[in-house]
């Protein structure tokens, strides 16, 4: 995955208004300058595909309405420089290869679930009080291809069998 040096504009499209909520609350705080959209269902998504240039598709194999895969290939035929990463909550290879049969180049798949896990462990700690003691060193800040370059389909990875 080719990360930009200009901001971005991103747009999550998934059904969970959890993961929604907290890979946006997470790409503010790690790309501060990029702009976050997000859509819980396919036609939300296509009528702000068709209205905004967008850099980044992060799409969930469970979305309502078009399929998915359908509407990654309708939003590359759009902006044809635009990243697809796609959540899934099954296999990666599976998932990969699903969209090789349609054509469809991703950039990264991530698996849905371990994305969430993080995603909440991340807030978790956020919220935490502050303890008097000794100074704890912050975490690392990571960037957006740290938080979504999980399984990064551009760095020599394969999934084909």
């Amino acid at each position: 995955m080719v990360i930009m040096d200009h901001p971005q504009t991103i747009l999550i499209a998934d059904n969970n208004e959890t993961l929604l909520q907290l890979l946006k609350q997470q790409l503010h705080l790690v790309e501060p300058e990029s702009r976050v959209l997000v859509a819980q269902d396919s036609f939300a998504a296509l009528a702000q595909l068709q209205t905004t240039p967008v850099d980044v598709l992060v799409v969930g194999e469970q979305l309502t309405g078009i399929k998915p895969l359908t509407l990654a290939q309708m939003a590359r035929g759009l902006w044809p420089n635009l990243q697809i990463i796609w959540l899934t909550g099954h296999n990666i290879a599976a998932a990969v290869n699903k969209a090789k049969r349609k054509h469809l180049v991703l950039d990264a798949c991530l698996d849905k679930t371990a994305l969430l896990l993080y995603l909440l462990e991340a807030e978790s700690r956020e919220l935490e009080p502050a303890v008097p003691g000794p100074a704890v060193p912050e975490p690392a800040v990571l960037g957006l291809q740290d938080v979504l370059g999980l399984y990064d389909l551009g760095k020599g990875n394969s999934y084909e069998q």
